[in-house]
């Protein structure tokens, strides 16, 4: 049985080590359609990977690797087995280009093409190759090269490729969007040039290498973002985007319903269909569905190795998230309401921008498009006008916005839970009613019209290590829903009791009967011999809340 592995984004690793995989090939008939193409899917869905797989196909210096594709799909189509290891080919990944300034990340980008030369160094060894340009290859491989070589690197690579195999060049970028991610983010925080200048230097990178380019074959990118091709594909009229929209590269991606079923029959596994279906499934490329390849192997490796059939959001765990965390701590009252729709399992309508740039991040109308293309929402209907019904994909990445709730609010519910609870304890109810009602407004609640939504909200706004918080405890003659014991004696004690209703008009009537339900059970009884004992009824009728003190002769 062949072994599992998410680790692996080498092809040739891969397929030699006998680890299972899911046959991707026809990729490469679908990348000679095109003279330059730009293939976006959010991350970890085996954009490195197919990028590999291209490498080890089209590349002239690895012929002795053309058996890794024998039985792939692949070696049926007669025209695409006519380009196998015919080309030299510049295989980059642009996804470590990460740093906190331009200047670092130009160093990034120097190593990288350093590091390339290493593994073809018979170009220094070119007959017809002049003295400057020998001159240019050696200041790139020493890493001394300034910035107007290194715009032009992948322009003199290509040239000196060619006339050393005789043969057009094949261009191979990964992730080629992450530098500007990482320009655009220390950007915004310390609002410098940064993202202006990394913008530049990859346009002058792309146009050098891309435009007119007369030892140029094909040239293939992928990334998470269509960006705007005025920002740094200008003059590109040779280019072709394949988005998550797009019908015709839909399953060259992640994993397909047939993929799935055909896995799991191999390992036995058909009856963890539907669990791996509801976390990690639910995607839409093209129009058909795809699960997602990191997680559905991970649950995978889980199972096999560890017995271990619990899902978990393993997808969501690869990164900090910080598009879901950035968005959420600068949302406004619609976006509120929109995260809201969505945890609650809704859809919502919004437009979306296929042409983006990370300074788009910042507006309004790209947010949605933003959590489209990265993975966090799915397009499950198209409406007309670029409009579409978008909904949480799964259960993985709900958790993703439940946490970076919880994360974004855990400070704010500290600081007004213990202003709140102090409001209680004085018996000063109007603070205590715009304390929680403020809290109410601020949050973005995905209440299920239940009180134990409710139940649960206030046992964490109250939760502190001064006072054993109980809950649903019998007292008296019933139970009540919470109360707050002093660990030390002599100290104050709280019963609360909780009500819910649909209709804001109802407030003060749910909260008198809360009221009436403390006095008719005598919760307050059961601990009045001990320390004092403050009652409060509190009703709640989506946002909005209503306190009233329990006032009687509790003996």
């Amino acid at each position: 049985m062949k072994k599992i592995s998410f680790t692996v984004s080498n092809f040739r690793r891969m397929m030699e080590e006998q680890n299972y995989y899911i046959d991707k090939s026809m990729f490469i008939s679908h990348v000679l359609r095109d003279e330059v193409s730009l293939y976006t899917r959010p991350r970890r869905f085996g954009k490195s990977m197919n990028m590999s797989m291209l490498y080890y196909f089209f590349s002239i210096k690895e012929k002795d690797n053309a058996h890794l594709f024998d039985h792939l799909k692949i070696t049926a189509e007669k025209e695409a087995m006519k380009h196998q290891n015919r080309y030299p080919v510049i295989n980059l990944s642009l996804k470590t280009m990460i740093d906190d300034t331009f200047e670092l990340n130009l160093k990034s980008y120097q190593n990288l093409i350093s590091n390339y030369l290493g593994t073809h160094l018979e170009l220094f060894d070119l007959k017809n190759l002049d003295e400057y340009d020998r001159m240019r290859l050696k200041e790139l491989r020493e890493q001394r090269a300034d910035v107007t070589l290194l715009k032009d690197s992948l322009r003199l690579l290509t040239e000196c490729l060619y006339k050393y195999y005789h043969a057009r060049v094949i261009i191979l970028i990964d992730e080629y969007d992450v530098p500007l991610k990482a320009a655009y983010e220390a950007s915004r925080d310390h609002h410098n040039t940064y993202y202006q200048n990394m913008t530049s230097f990859l346009r002058s990178v792309l146009l050098s290498a891309l435009k007119d380019n007369e030892y140029l074959e094909r040239a293939v990118f992928t990334g998470c973002l269509r960006i705007a091709k005025e920002s740094i594909f200008t003059g590109m009229n040779n280019f072709h985007v394949y988005s998550l929209m797009d019908p015709v590269s839909a399953v060259d991606f992640g994993f397909t319903q047939e993929e799935m079923d055909e896995t799991l029959r191999y390992y036995h596994l058909e009856k963890d269909s539907p669990l791996i279906k509801e976390w990690y499934d639910g995607y839409s490329f093209g129009g058909v569905d795809i699960y997602n390849p990191w997680s559905t192997f991970q649950y995978l490796f889980n199972v096999l190795y560890g017995g271990v059939h619990q899902p978990q959001a393993f997808w969501v765990n690869t990164s900090d998230n910080s598009i879901v965390r950035y968005y959420l701590s600068h949302a406004d009252a619609q976006m509120k309401d929109d995260f809201e729709q969505l945890m609650q399992g809704n859809s919502i309508k919004k437009r979306i921008k296929e042409n983006l740039t990370y300074q788009d991040m910042d507006d309004r109308e790209s947010i949605y498009s933003f959590l489209l293309y990265t993975g966090y929402l799915k397009a499950v209907q198209v409406l007309e006008n670029q409009t579409f019904l978008l909904t949480i994909p799964n259960k993985e990445v709900k958790q993703v916005y439940e946490d970076c709730f919880y994360d974004y609010f855990k400070p704010l519910y500290k600081k007004t839970g213990e202003e709140f609870f102090q409001a209680l304890l004085e018996e000063n109810v109007m603070k205590a009613i715009e304390l929680l009602n403020n809290i109410l407004i601020e949050s973005i609640s995905y209440y299920d019209a239940k009180e134990s939504f409710y139940h649960g909200f206030l046992a964490g706004l109250l939760h502190n290590d001064r006072y054993e918080l109980q809950s649903n405890h019998e007292a008296g003659r019933g139970r009540f829903d919470l109360a707050l014991i002093p660990r030390l004696p002599f100290g104050t004690g709280i019963i609360i009791e909780c009500k819910y209703s649909r209709k804001e008009s109802d407030l003060f009537t749910m909260c008198d009967s809360a009221c009436t339900q403390i006095v008719s059970k005598e919760n307050v009884k059961a601990f009045t011999k001990e320390y004092n004992t403050l009652a409060y009824g509190i009703a709640f009728a989506k946002k909005k809340a209503y306190i009233k003190e329990v006032h009687h002769d509790l003996e």
